[in-house]
């Protein structure tokens, strides 16, 4: 009980932080919905919620525990904080696993780029994600698909939480999604400013393909798998591919790795 306390304290602390006052209190009980969600789903699980944060960004989200921890990731504890100035200007942001959104919308608001491609094969995040863009004022090119070393038709397996589904062996719970690769769908675009990724252990074959997308990358911030992936291997081929490698927590506690080529310098 003290431990469940506790954690309802801390996430009530970022989010007044973070949260306009109306926006707390509606989030606030949110919170405590989620954290019951490990007894039993409230009445109105799944239903759409919407608050509004202190520098105006608009959040549309689902009462789902996969969902409340995304806003809570994204924008409280800012996992997508970059540890080192992101180079050039305007550029293309590529988000793989872009859920619905959220983390689009931030980095957006914080580098300013040309043009956004969120990536999510899951139409209900797909269409959240499609929302809390037009709320924010992003004109976002969002693909339903998801990022694949080869062209095509994948199993996408679903998750009992919305965050958590990957590639894997047709089967009950998979549906059937277009797979896509990196050049098409960045097209003719030469330079992709960030990638960000969270593709649940698709990173590995995706890192690994030699079709050459990652020689036009400038930045990468990444939620690695270590359950699924070789995680020092694939660390160690990024260096070799002439990254710079910032750990989780360099910038801030729970900020993700974050990878800089290394020719363009870091502050």
């Amino acid at each position: 009980m003290l431990e469940l306390a506790s954690g309802i304290g801390t996430e009530l602390r970022l989010a007044w932080r973070c949260c306009q006052p109306r926006s707390f209190f509606r989030y606030g009980a949110d919170v405590f919905a989620y954290r019951m969600m490990r007894v039993r789903r409230p009445r109105r699980y799944n239903a759409r919620r919407s608050i509004r944060l202190r520098d105006g960004v608009r959040v549309i989200y689902r009462l789902t525990r996969a969902d409340i921890q995304t806003v809570r990731e994204v924008f409280f504890q800012e996992a997508y904080r970059l540890p080192f100035d992101l180079p050039g200007s305007g550029g293309t942001l590529l988000d793989l696993g872009g859920n619905i959104g959220l983390a689009s919308v931030y980095l957006a608001r914080r580098h300013r780029f040309a043009r956004v491609v969120i990536v999510e094969p899951v139409p209900e995040n797909a269409a959240l994600a499609r929302l809390n863009c037009e709320r924010n004022g992003l004109a976002a090119e969002i693909v339903e698909a998801a990022a694949a070393p080869t062209a095509g038709e994948a199993s996408f397996m679903l998750a009992r939480e919305h965050n958590q589904g990957r590639i894997g062996a047709a089967g009950e719970g998979s549906i059937r999604v277009r797979a896509a690769t990196i050049p098409e769908l960045v097209g003719a675009a030469r330079t992709i400013r960030l990638v960000k990724m969270d593709i649940e252990g698709g990173e590995g074959p995706l890192l690994a393909h030699p079709d050459g997308w990652l020689e036009g990358v400038l930045a990468l911030v990444a939620e690695f798998h270590p359950d699924v992936v070789d995680y020092p291997a694939l660390v160690a081929s990024l260096e070799r591919r002439g990254f710079t490698f910032f750990p989780g927590g360099t910038v801030l506690p729970f900020s993700a790795d974050a990878f800089l080529r290394s020719s363009v310098g870091a502050r």
